[in-house]
């Protein structure tokens, strides 16, 4: 795990001129353990760009049924795992590969090793994927299901912006009361009254 990418590429006997290269570069000091979060950065930032040209084949539109099971799915995990799951699975499938539109989503999806992030999921929770998805979902409503969770994220932040407002107007509505004099208070302020 700490060991350094050009040390294992080196092990494997990955030929002298790459070796020296992944040693020069600046990646030279990534250890092995940081390799797939690296790549699932820059996996997560490409994707953006890639899933709005999704095949229209996996943009099937979602019945009200459908929304309703996601909605339980979200309730489960959250929406910001879950984006990023099918945002992953977009990606690293559905660009590239042709896969069968009539496959449930959850096939795929309940796999720990497909697009969860690293150690969030458990193979329980793969069972529970199953149990909600059912086979009404399909590989076609992948896209539907993505852009449904976004939406379902935005509301969330509406009405946290729209709650958060409603707080600082509550916050400035409120009279300022002035706290009762102490004691001493009293005294320092007939002291400034009367010049004494």
């Amino acid at each position: 795990g700490e060991k350094s990418l050009p040390n294992y590429c080196a092990e494997w006997s990955l030929d002298n001129e790459s070796i020296i290269y992944l040693k020069q570069s600046a990646i030279a000091s990534v250890s092995l353990c940081q390799i797939i979060s690296l790549y699932e950065v820059v996996e997560d930032s490409l994707a953006h760009r890639v899933i709005e040209s999704t095949d229209t084949t996996y943009k099937e539109t979602l019945q009200d049924e459908q929304k309703i099971l996601l909605d339980k799915l979200v309730h489960k995990f959250s929406e910001e795992i879950l984006l990023v799951t099918l945002r992953r699975f977009i990606f690293r499938y559905l660009s590239v590969e042709k896969l069968s539109p009539k496959i449930p989503l959850y096939f795929y999806l309940s796999d720990p090793t497909i697009c969860w992030p690293s150690g969030y999921f458990t193979e329980d929770e793969g069972d529970k994927i199953a149990e909600i998805f059912t086979d009404e979902i399909l590989v076609c409503h992948a896209y539907e299901a993505y852009r449904h969770i976004l939406e379902l994220i935005a509301e969330r932040d509406r009405k946290n912006m729209h709650s958060l407002g409603n707080t600082k107007k509550e916050e400035t509505a409120k009279p300022v009361t002035k706290p009762k004099p102490t004691a001493q208070s009293r005294k320092l302020d007939a002291k400034k009254k009367y010049n004494f």
